[in-house]
């Protein structure tokens, strides 16, 4: 079965997998899962929850290594009802998911999330008084990533940039137009200074998203936003875009309270042309 894994076969793994049913014997957890990476790699990735679900039959349990490939391939394959399904399994079996789980269930809500945004699909809710973000993926991002810190594991700054990703404010002109008129502003006589005002987060991101930033900061996932030096210098160059920009607008929030009472502050920023380019 090794052989057939390496060699990237999984017809051949399954005329394996046949021979040791007829024979009655009963594969190792190894054996499964070199079948289970067979399929996976050939892209079978329905096939090998079957075999899955064949495992406990052969009084098998399951490994992490076994729930990772599945995981992997499900996100491959942006299959996010097996990923799903993956995660309530492992649980079952008291497995503690890893971070690769996490990873894709988050990266495919911010896949489908986006391709709500890009179809104009309202997502903007101001029922709480305050505009925030209302969509199942996003609400689901960010269930996923609440899991992940209760299960102790330190996030990733590719997971933390994901889930900030399902929190940014739509950008189409549209959605941006409805939501100012749900607010009851005339877009035409505000001023961009009062029109971003009304969003905590100068109309580029859920409020919830710089809470998540500072949390990931405290973890030492992201920069953390320290105001004992002045200038404050801010580098994000070897920042991803969502970390990037609720580093930036973090640091312009605080920078906002200070200059109000009084405090004078200078901030040089230093980014690639690509996020200066998008906070511009």
């Amino acid at each position: 079965m090794g052989a057939c894994c390496k060699a990237k076969s999984w017809e051949k793994a399954l005329e394996v997998y046949d021979e040791i049913r007829s024979l009655k014997l009963k594969p190792t957890v190894a054996t499964m899962n070199a079948l289970i990476t067979a399929l996976c790699d050939g892209d079978q990735l329905r096939k090998a929850m079957e075999v899955f679900a064949d495992m406990k039959g052969f009084g098998l349990s399951p490994n992490s290594i076994t729930y990772t490939i599945l995981s992997v391939a499900s996100e491959k394959g942006d299959d996010l009802d097996v990923g799903l399904e993956l995660l309530s399994r492992a649980q079952e079996d008291d497995i503690v998911p890893n971070l690769a789980m996490f990873r894709g269930l988050i990266g495919m809500c911010l896949r489908r999330y986006e391709k709500v945004c890009s179809l104009g699909e309202p997502v903007m809710s101001s029922s709480s008084g305050t505009p925030q973000i209302d969509n199942k993926w996003t609400s689901l991002a960010l269930k996923i990533y609440r899991e992940s810190v209760i299960a102790q594991l330190k996030p990733s700054a590719d997971i933390v940039s994901k889930v900030l990703g399902c929190l940014q404010l739509p950008r189409a002109a549209a959605l941006r137009n409805r939501l100012i008129e749900d607010l009851g502003v005339s877009s035409e006589s505000a001023k961009p200074s009062k029109l971003c005002s009304l969003l905590d987060g100068f109309g580029e991101y859920d409020p919830r998203a710089f809470s998540l930033f500072e949390e990931a900061a405290s973890l030492g996932v992201v920069p953390g936003v320290s105001f004992k030096a002045n200038p404050i210098v801010v580098d994000v160059r070897n920042l991803n875009t969502h970390n990037a920009e609720v580093y930036i607008l973090t640091v312009l929030r605080a920078l906002k309270h200070r200059l109000a009472a009084g405090n004078n502050i200078y901030f040089f920023l230093t980014a690639s042309s690509t996020c200066l380019k998008r906070l511009s």
